[in-house]
């Protein structure tokens, strides 16, 4: 059933992405939110762990990791994906840290706005002294 353009934009947003073709739908950016989730992706990016609930990591000899978290699930992973995933944190850790620096600068900056703007307003209640001649 086809609708008309007009017709297609009064829909909410939900509706109108259903009736789309799948190739053209919106595909989620999983990487957004998992970075915002504090999640690593691990698996190719088909699952995410939270750091704080990892119980324990195995390491077998032939380099592969069993992965154990809260709730008794696990992840195996091969060589090659414990090595993405040391990738992975490290660049988490470093994306993290230059995003806590500019967050920083960005709450000074605005904490030097604040107070510049309290003076401003401070300076305009006084009221300066008249400075002439009185008759």
């Amino acid at each position: 059933m086809k609708i008309d353009r007009i017709a297609e934009l009064k829909l909410p947003k939900w509706e109108r992405e259903n009736n789309m073709p799948e190739e053209t739908k919106p595909k989620p950016d999983l990487d957004f939110i998992f970075l915002s989730f504090g999640l690593i992706p691990i698996n190719n990016g088909c699952a995410a762990i939270a750091p704080g609930a990892i119980t324990h990591v195995e390491i077998e000899r032939s380099g592969r990791a069993i992965i154990g978290v809260h709730g008794g699930s696990q992840f195996e992973l091969e060589p090659e994906q414990l090595a993405e995933l040391a990738r992975t944190i490290r660049q988490r850790s470093d994306d993290t840290a230059v995003l806590q620096r500019e967050a920083m600068k960005k709450q000074m900056q605005t904490q030097f706005e604040v107070q510049q703007e309290l003076q401003r307003e401070a300076q305009g209640l006084i009221s300066k002294p008249v400075l002439g001649r009185r008759n």
